[in-house]
């Protein structure tokens, strides 16, 4: 009875696992947007004052921005070799506000093997807010100038260069590198990334926020007239030869250096992340920690805690608060100990 029992619920669990089984059906939902029906297809060719926001939505390939020489003109195009009106960029211009497609609304994108490259050229008078959603795709910005610039990717590589921005940048991905080089943001650099490579070089504006979870950080040649924020868990990060009114490190774990750089004050929060000081001209430094230490060429505190200053006999009136659970301080030159 027992066997016959079991082979019974045997059966029975076979015929659910079969009928659920031949009630999926694999679909592909395709590439879907919002009016679709009114989309063209194709290039497109625009003046400076039909636009103000442009929306640009490409899975994969590539998007590159650039500026036209021409300041009344701007356009759209692909490298595309498709023939079919379908695989083509789509456009709609609603008001002012130009809407970039992949391909028409609808396409199965699964069976679209292609990967091609959007090039966006802006009029130079043209100051317009710039949205970008990717999926797997680079993003390449050069010499061009914004009113504010958002771009969204799942991983891929965004290069940033010589670009001007009147109000925020912000870039969000999930994997992959963001460089960003020899640019202005008058008011909010925002950049978040999970996992992968931040590297800056020459930015000016007024603050910069990096968000990551793993990965590296290299900023050099800083301008900031106002704060720096980096919070992250187990990023490698260095500052060098860069200017900023404040400055906030938040991190876990991973090791931070701080080099030749000017502030008024700097805090640097850590479990077990380490920081190098190294260059920095004058400074008074307040180090709270459990277990951590405190490293100069003259002698090694394995008390950290405690207020220190540099030079000796020096007046400072730059401030680094340092608080740590078990990572040290690394310092170049001498220090001298206060309490």
């Amino acid at each position: 009875m027992k066997v016959a029992k079991r082979v019974s619920q045997l059966i029975l669990t076979l015929t659910i696992l079969l009928i659920l089984t031949s009630c999926i059906v694999v679909v592909d939902r395709g590439y879907y947007y919002e009016n679709g029906q009114y989309y063209k297809s194709g290039n497109f060719d625009f003046n400076s004052y039909q636009i103000d926001e442009i929306d640009i939505s490409w899975p994969y390939g590539s998007v590159v921005i650039n500026t036209n020489s021409d300041s009344n003109y701007g356009y759209i195009r692909e490298n595309s070799t498709s023939s079919l009106e379908s695989e083509k960029l789509h456009y709609l211009l609603d008001g002012r506000k130009l809407y970039i497609k992949y391909c028409a609304s609808g396409y199965p994108l699964a069976s679209y093997s292609e990967r091609k490259t959007l090039y966006l050229t802006l009029p130079s008078t043209l100051l317009s807010n710039v949205k970008i959603t990717t999926t797997y795709a680079s993003v390449l910005a050069t010499a061009s100038n914004f009113d504010s610039l958002n771009i969204k990717s799942n991983s891929g590589y965004i290069s940033l260069n010589n670009i001007i921005l009147k109000n925020n940048l912000l870039v969000s991905t999930q994997s992959g590198q963001i460089d960003l080089k020899n640019s202005t943001v008058i008011s909010k650099t925002l950049l978040n990334i999970a996992s992968g490579k931040i590297t800056i070089d020459d930015l000016k504006g007024q603050n910069l926020e990096i968000e990551s979870s793993s990965g590296s950080i290299g900023l050099s040649n800083l301008g900031l007239y106002s704060n720096l924020q980096i919070n992250s868990s187990s990023s490698s990060i260095e500052i060098n030869n860069s200017f900023f009114n404040s400055g906030i490190i938040d991190t876990k774990s991973g090791s931070s250096k701080l080099i030749s750089s000017l502030f008024k004050s700097f805090d640097y929060k850590a479990d077990s992340a380490s920081l190098t000081l190294d260059g920095i001209p004058s400074f008074k430094l307040y180090f709270n920690t459990m277990s951590g230490k405190l490293y100069s060429p003259s002698s090694i505190y394995s008390d950290g805690r405690g207020e220190y200053i540099y030079p000796a006999g020096s007046y400072p009136t730059t401030t680094i608060g340092v608080k740590t659970k078990s990572g040290s301080i690394y310092f170049k030159p001498w220090l001298v100990k206060l309490s």
